[in-house]
């Protein structure tokens, strides 16, 4: 993902081998707190966000925080995900 101001949302729909779209990602930003619905398999997914230093901790997740990045694993049983930001 890429970064997106207050109230913002993003679709991504990542395209795979043969043209094939496996999943799809809503990701809304209303203040604080970022959510991304994930509809598709079930498979583990992760998710990259740019430009936020700080967020909380979440059941079923892996979070690593990096000089201005959040990377976020997420296993496949979990199609949506609610994280409150933190500001540093």
């Amino acid at each position: 993902m890429y970064w997106f101001g207050y109230s913002k949302a993003v679709n991504s729909k990542p395209v795979y081998r043969y043209g094939k779209i496996e999943t799809r990602f809503d990701v809304r930003r209303e203040g604080n707190v970022i959510n991304i619905r994930r509809q598709g398999s079930s498979k583990a997914w992760n998710v990259v966000l740019v430009g936020i230093n700080s967020v909380e901790n979440i059941e079923n997740t892996e979070i690593e925080i990096g000089n201005g990045f959040t990377f976020v694993r997420v296993n496949g049983e979990i199609n949506e995900l609610v994280m409150k930001l933190y500001q540093v």
